[in-house]
């Protein structure tokens, strides 16, 4: 496997539509996947894998079960397995 810089700026701006991810580098069994992202999800939860979410530009929101998290610009969190969530951008 080639090992290669990753520009996010640049990946980005090759995605076209909304809510395709596509993967952009890979960490042991994890994809690391890129998204432009314009709606609500519904409420969900990973029993085998932990998540993370990193909000580049605009504003994302995370609804737990006990308060909702608010990732602004150049934030992030990690986001435990089973954990549910409902994420509104």
């Amino acid at each position: 496997m080639e090992i290669r810089v990753v520009n996010l700026k640049e990946k980005a701006g090759l995605i076209r539509d909304l809510h395709a991810y596509k993967v952009i580098a890979r960490l042991n069994d994890y994809h690391i996947k890129l998204v432009k992202a314009r709606r609500e999800f519904i409420w969900h939860h990973h029993d085998e894998t932990d998540e993370m979410f990193m909000v580049i530009e605009g504003k994302m929101k995370i609804a737990l079960r006990d308060r909702t998290l608010e990732l602004r610009e150049w934030e992030l969190v990690g986001h435990p397995k089973g954990c549910g969530s409902q994420t509104r951008l």
